[in-house]
């Protein structure tokens, strides 16, 4: 499992609205992560609940992997240039797809935000 992939396809979820799709494979990632014991699985671990949390109105999206260091960026990203830009996008698509479908999962509309 790649981390940066599995964010990818929870991301395409979250943006055209498949929340269950984009909710089920972050329970996958989660699940998939929580046994491994490397430095790498369990900062993916941290990650995906953090998704989780926010999904759930219990964190923020500003505070998705805020205050990582370089080392975990490291390990994490393929690309450490971009790193915060694409944490920045993340945070959007987090802020945005709350917004725009009501969500406190497991409960949410299905529609735009003002859609009759």
């Amino acid at each position: 499992m790649k981390f940066e992939t599995e964010l990818e396809i929870i991301r395409n979820g979250l943006l055209s609205g498949d929340l269950d799709d984009a909710v089920s494979r972050l329970k996958k990632d989660i699940a998939e992560t929580s046994s491994r014991q490397d430095e790498a699985g369990k900062l993916a671990n941290s990650a995906f609940r953090q998704i989780e949390e926010t999904l759930e109105g219990k964190a923020k999206p500003d505070n998705f992997l805020k205050g990582m260091t370089e080392r975990q960026s490291f390990i994490l990203f393929s690309d450490r240039r971009e790193t915060e830009e694409i944490l920045k996008l993340y945070r959007y698509v987090l802020w945005y797809s709350i917004d725009r479908y009501n969500v406190r999962y497991p409960k949410y509309d299905g529609k735009r935000c003002g859609d009759k």
